[in-house]
């Protein structure tokens, strides 16, 4: 989960505020900015941002990093 925590808080520092939900093995983004994310990627309900592995030694892993800040833009975009 520590990248997860990185991940966030590093979005946080550039005034980005994105909410997450875990519905194991998934992490889903919800919310960017108090803004609802209504994209769906990689599952049938949501935008899927990254994957916790199955066994303990495994790593998570993000899907798409292309996708996610492209997602991210779009949003913040959308505000202004």
């Amino acid at each position: 989960m520590y990248k997860i925590v990185k991940f966030l808080k590093r979005l946080d520092k550039i005034g980005i505020d994105a909410e997450i939900s875990i519905n194991y093995p998934w992490i889903y983004l919800d919310y960017i900015n108090g803004k609802k994310v209504t994209d769906k990627y990689l599952s049938s309900y949501k935008f899927t941002l990254a994957v916790l592995p199955i066994s303990r030694n495994g790593k998570i892993a993000f899907v798409d990093t292309e996708k996610i800040f492209g997602l991210i833009r779009k949003i913040i975009n959308e505000d202004t």
